[in-house]
């Protein structure tokens, strides 16, 4: 069976990558701060270059805004990777959300990488999106315990994205106001080759490219997966209810996978064939699986993404600041 999903252990977890000790994270704000004076240029602009970084990154050490925490999640493991939460990120033995990503953040954030089911064999409950996005959910519930209002960012890749969007409408719908805080402060959503049409063509097409053939009735509760998913989001997304108070940007692939074919085409990509002031699209050379590596910060797809995120997130942090939601006199947890 194709290492898509699993049903072998029921193997869920939120690992944070960055920092990795809370005395290293303390060594990293010392070394921000050196970094910042010795080196940058002055504090009351929002971005700083980072020493032998070529990219913008943004520092929040020095702006009125929260420190984030980045929630990176894979999509389908079609070329049978075991560590697929990590392979999908990772060339040349480099994890660039753990490795480069936090300078674009004056090293003043948090990663955490979304392992979901990487295993060997596939079932019907493990290709429900939805519970996938429930299980997301309980485990940033746990993570943010201790500081609930940190702003969020999303980094996915193909149906990662559609787990996203399933964790944040269950967020958006609660009345209870145990979850409805992960959608609140989520702040940028970035999709790698996420379908937002032509869903289930677009996910049975990721499927069958897999380097083991995928076998017709996984394909078949692929495609019943994602019928089920439209179903739910449609009304919500129409309304543009799962996309206020935040940022989006689509990376599309423009390289055929494997030189055979577009796993996902570009229009289906986009929200919008116009994309909104909160919609941001852009093409990325590379196949659906190379789009998301870069052996170093100075790969020019890197250093276009990194700047991407980072721009976009200082962006949507100024413009939807935390603080209106906290000052609210209603606001509790």
């Amino acid at each position: 069976m194709p290492m898509i999903f699993s049903e072998h252990l029921e193997q869920y977890d939120l690992e944070i990558v960055f920092p990795q000790s809370a005395s290293a994270a303390a060594l990293l704000r010392m070394d921000v701060e050196y970094v910042h004076h010795a080196h940058c240029i002055p504090s009351r602009s929002p971005f700083f270059s980072v020493l032998n970084v070529h990219f913008i990154a943004v520092s929040l050490t020095h702006c009125p805004l929260a420190t984030p925490s980045i929630v990176v999640i894979h999509g389908l493991n079609i070329e049978a990777r075991y560590y697929v939460h990590r392979d999908t990120w990772s060339a040349s033995g480099r994890l660039w959300p753990r490795d480069i990503l936090p300078s674009c953040f004056g090293k003043q954030c948090r990663i955490m990488l979304f392992c979901y089911n990487d295993g060997l064999s596939v079932n019907d409950e493990d290709a429900q999106f939805v519970k996938h996005g429930d299980r997301l959910l309980r485990l940033l519930m746990e993570k943010r315990v201790e500081d609930p209002t940190r702003p969020l960012v999303f980094i996915c890749h193909d149906v990662g994205g559609l787990i996203v969007k399933e964790a944040l409408a269950k967020a958006h719908l609660d009345k209870t106001g145990t979850i409805s805080p992960i959608d609140q402060f989520t702040r940028l959503l970035v999709f790698f080759n996420t379908p937002h049409h032509n869903v289930a063509k677009s996910v049975r097409t990721i499927a069958k490219a897999a380097v083991r053939p995928t076998p017709p009735e996984v394909l078949d509760m692929l495609d019943k997966a994602c019928s089920e998913h439209v179903e739910r989001l449609e009304p919500l997304e129409k309304r543009g209810r799962l996309y206020r108070r935040r940022l989006v940007i689509n990376f599309h692939a423009s390289n055929w996978y494997r030189g055979k074919e577009l796993l996902v085409a570009k229009e289906d990509t986009m929200f919008n064939p116009t994309p909104a002031y909160w919609e941001k699209h852009f093409p990325i050379y590379g196949d659906h699986i190379s789009m998301c590596k870069y052996p170093s910060s100075e790969d020019i797809t890197c250093e276009t993404v990194l700047k991407t995120i980072g721009l976009n997130t200082y962006l949507a942090l100024r413009r939807y600041p935390v603080s209106e939601i906290t000052s609210r006199a209603r606001f509790r947890f």
